[in-house]
């Protein structure tokens, strides 16, 4: 007998129980609405029993609950891995994924299923985090404590005192906790975490934790977190009774400044720990030369990122103490990192033997801009890269005769020089470039720099300026002087060095005598070897170095506590 004829005569009977003959008055006397409530509610379930056995016909639900337990996951914003100075406040919605739960019970009974769904814990949801919470059963925990920012509104959903007691417990679950809130809290939420955390690898303490001048961060796990790898500190000057060692990536910033730590102290610290991969000092780190600490070794370091310390001469006092590898990214940066009577190597030690990353620079940049109160020195992949508001005067002689340039063999110069070199100050950089082979120009003073590569009192090939030199070009200068182009590349060529391209690159607004730029060009090819153009370009603006240290310092570092509304 086929069952589904069964069910027919079934809903059949109970058609025609419920309504046999249209008699309303007799349906009134057999039937309450309390009844009929129950029976509408038992036909629901029905229906909704129905719907389910129709959706397993479908074929998503013939994939195996691990395979759709895993596409849930997709869903689920990822866990960091151990995730170092992520950003809470621009976090994606992490229980947003919960829609797909709704589609249909077996979807639902899933997900309840596997509780590596639910281990983020996102603080500025609190119902949703005490449901995650639970439901991850004995998972890690990847925890992010902020609080909620909507529609440019911020509530103080860490107050929920609830979330905080049950989340306490769990600390041997914790893989990573980011605890960053935009209201000051003293250190109430510090003083939860005193259970220990054996898992917690990567840790984030933000602002607005402790007093205004609390300088000592309290004990927290227990001071067991024997995997810690991963930190970001902020205020806090010194942590005793925390087992903070042995780091991989280390963030400090916006240290009390009464408090900064002594020179000793902090490279003590470091010596701690010898895999540091990435090392970030914002705001923060001593403000005195004070001792002669002993030298620290960071063999695995790839990323060191000093930004607006005390003084210039702090800075160089601290890399002379430290030995790291060429592959380093090493980036130096501030508003008004130096005086205006300073010159950049200020804050770069005399001894760079052990400052593996300024060995062997290929190319070199610098871009001034006396508008720019942020300067920058940035060293990656044998590129040297300077930038921000320097004097010419201390911005040229000194760092190239400072560092070794011998194997440089690309310099780029741009910007507004106030005021511009004189024709020895860039004689006395090209001294420095002996093997330099391209010069990329893009600024607006390129006369003193043209007869600095040439001019009449240069004789012999032994006193010419980067005898290698054979590629010059030359961007956006309205005030070039064609006659000292002509004359470098023609006095150059009697020399027995010819460039072998020269490229000008103007605005049209720039170049109004365009034919006669033109006519110069012609002239100058004979002493050139390879080509010499001039062309027209659209307007671009010049892309400065990437200053997404210092992005982040204005935005998280720089950050001020909101107010309770």
């Amino acid at each position: 007998m086929d069952p589904a004829s069964d069910y027919m005569d079934l809903f059949d009977v109970l058609q025609r129980k419920l309504y046999p003959d249209g008699d309303h008055r007799r349906i009134r006397q057999e039937f309450s609405l309390s009844k009929l409530d129950l029976i509408e509610r038992r036909i629901a379930s029905l229906a909704s029993a129905v719907r389910s056995l129709r959706n397993a016909f479908s074929p998503v639900h013939k994939l195996p609950c691990e395979t759709l337990a895993q596409i849930f996951s997709m869903l689920v914003e990822p866990p960091s891995h151990y995730s170092f100075m992520p950003n809470v406040d621009s976090m994606t919605d992490p229980y947003a994924w919960l829609n797909a739960t709704h589609v249909c019970r077996h979807w639902r009974d899933v997900a309840l299923a596997f509780p590596s769904l639910w281990t983020t814990i996102d603080g500025s949801h609190p119902h949703a985090a005490l449901t995650s919470l639970s439901r991850s059963k004995q998972a890690p925990l990847y925890v992010y404590l902020h609080d909620k920012v909507r529609r440019a509104r911020v509530r103080a959903t860490l107050e929920d005192g609830g979330l905080m007691s049950a989340l306490a417990p769990h600390s041997a679950r914790f893989v990573e906790l980011h605890l960053e809130p935009q209201f000051h809290y003293r250190s109430t939420l510090l003083e939860e975490f005193r259970y220990p955390a054996p898992q917690l690898r990567a840790l984030s303490l933000g602002p607005n934790l402790g007093k205004a001048d609390q300088s000592v961060l309290p004990t927290l796990f227990a001071g067991e977190t024997p995997h810690l790898e991963r930190l970001a500190l902020s205020g806090f000057t010194s942590w005793p009774g925390n087992n903070f060692v042995d780091l991989t990536h280390l963030c400090i910033y916006c240290q009390v400044p009464n408090a900064r730590p002594r020179m000793q102290d902090f490279v003590d610290m470091l010596a701690t720990c010898p895999r540091l991969e990435e090392l970030m000092v914002c705001s923060a780190g001593p403000d005195v030369v004070d001792a002669t600490p002993d030298m620290v070794s960071l063999p695995a370091l790839r990323r060191l990122s000093l930004g607006d310390w005390f003084s210039a001469e702090v800075v160089a006092c601290f890399l002379s103490h430290l030995a790291i590898p060429e592959e380093t990214e090493m980036t130096i940066w501030g508003d008004a990192l130096l005086r205006r009577d300073q010159a950049i190597s200020a804050a770069i030690p005399e001894d760079t033997s052990c400052l593996r990353p300024l060995h062997g620079l290929a190319s070199v940049s610098v871009v001034v801009d006396a508008a720019e109160m942020r300067q920058l020195v940035s060293v990656h992949k044998g590129r040297l890269e300077v930038y921000g508001s320097f004097e010419s005067g201390a911005a040229l002689p000194t760092l190239f005769s400072s560092l070794d340039l011998h194997q440089v063999g690309k310099l780029t110069v741009g910007g507004m020089w106030r005021p511009e070199p004189s024709r020895e100050e860039w004689r006395g950089v090209f001294a420095n470039l002996p093997h330099l082979t391209t010069l990329e120009i893009k600024s607006r003073g390129t006369r003193e720099m043209l007869k600095a590569l040439y001019s009449d009192d240069i004789s012999e090939a032994t006193l010419l300026p980067c005898p290698e030199l054979a590629t010059l070009s030359i961007s956006n200068d309205k005030n070039m002087s064609t006659i000292c182009l002509f004359m470098a590349a023609r006095g150059r060529a009697s020399l027995g060095h010819y460039l072998q391209d020269i490229t000008v690159l103007q605005l049209p607004a720039y170049c109004p005598s365009w034919q006669q730029l033109e006519d110069v060009i012609s002239d100058i090819r004979p002493y050139v070897t390879s080509s010499a153009r001039c062309v027209q370009v659209g307007a671009h603006k010049e892309v400065a170095p990437c200053w997404e240290a210092y992005n982040w310092t204005v935005g998280k570092v720089k950050g001020r506590p909101h107010r309770r509304t």
